[in-house]
């Protein structure tokens, strides 16, 4: 008899755990009570679309996913827009665009991102990433993780969510170790790259590029998704413009060979670094491409003229940019059947 009370005391207050837990979700995320593994659209909400698109293999559109940072969202160029359109030119096909990308993502975000959408049929993908890494570079080697939990707490929680697949069914281990997490990340602040701010201590350390290698590790991860869902992947290298004369009082004054001077090169760190650290992920996706049967490089770095018609800033393209940005992709993807 006591043994059955001990069972059904158990079993009441897992159920009373797993309730809390699922309002807890709902209130402070909006979770779906009944749906607690849509946690993932509190970090990726632009999944939503694309996944309402209703895309089927045998439909009469040729899907394309994008997936990279800002440079490829609408509210910091025209890319998109040009894509397709030049696509639907070069190939005489229905053309339908699904931007996953979003500002400040990294290459980590991109392959969560396909991952959770290994589901869907694509036509091809377009992998575009390379700045929003440099900036993890900008911390004590002895800090540095590969998985970007030393980046700031996104990734810390990212992480978490990705360590419980039992998610659809179970939602308070998660919470659980979400609490603890909550408070160890409050507690070791000062250890970690804070979003938006560079610790100007830490600056120097980013001649010491490490994100090449994380970079690399997410590319295959992707690559590997890729292959079993038999989809083309086609890889840029980063494309930016960094004048000789780059001084950070020049940007301010607006005083460079860049259009509307968007987003100053210290954002992402010196601009010796972020000049070095773009040359090794640049350097990385070419041998990527050359050792991988089933990605495809686009060299954008190499094809991009440079200067004000161009680019805003950096990376970010004006619409002259955006045009032929599209144009050197749409060459490639054309090609596909």
């Amino acid at each position: 008899m006591r043994g059955k009370l001990v069972i059904v005391y158990l079993f009441y207050l897992l159920l009373l755990l797993e309730i809390t837990s699922r309002v807890y979700l709902s209130v402070t995320q909006n979770v779906p009570f009944f749906a607690p593994q849509k946690t993932i659209y509190t970090f990726y909400p632009e999944l939503h679309a694309i996944e309402a698109a209703g895309i089927e293999a045998a439909d009469d559109y040729f899907d394309v996913l994008l997936l990279g940072g800002s440079v490829l969202r609408p509210e910091w160029g025209n890319v998109p827009t040009a894509l397709k359109k030049q696509l639907s030119e070069m190939a005489g096909k229905k053309i339908r665009i699904h931007n996953a990308a979003a500002q400040g993502h990294t290459s980590r975000d991109s392959y969560f991102k396909y991952r959770h959408l290994q589901h869907i049929p694509f036509d091809a993908v377009f992998f575009y990433h390379g700045i929003n890494e440099v900036r993890t570079n900008n911390c004590p080697p002895q800090l540095f993780r590969e998985d970007y939990s030393h980046y700031y707490q996104w990734y810390s929680l990212l992480n978490l969510y990705d360590q419980h697949p039992e998610m659809r069914w179970l939602s308070f281990p998660y919470t659980i170790r979400l609490g603890w997490l909550l408070w160890q990340e409050e507690k070791n602040r000062t250890k970690k790259i804070e979003p938006g701010r560079l610790n100007p201590r830490w600056l120097k350390y980013g001649s010491q590029v490490r994100s090449h290698l994380a970079l690399q590790k997410n590319i295959q991860a992707i690559r590997e998704i890729a292959k079993k869902k038999q989809e083309k992947i086609f890889i840029g290298t980063f494309a930016y413009h960094m004048p000789d004369n780059y001084t950070r009082r020049k940007f301010q004054r607006r005083q460079l060979d860049y259009g509307r001077h968007r987003s100053a090169i210290e954002l992402w760190g010196l601009p010796e670094n972020v000049r070095l650290a773009l040359f090794r992920h640049n350097e990385i996706i070419r041998q990527f491409t050359m050792q991988n049967p089933g990605t495809t490089l686009i060299d954008l770095q190499a094809t991009m003229p440079p200067g004000k018609i161009y680019f805003d800033d950096i990376c970010h393209l004006t619409r002259k940019g955006s045009d032929t940005f599209a144009k050197r992709i749409a060459k490639k993807l054309s090609t596909l059947e």
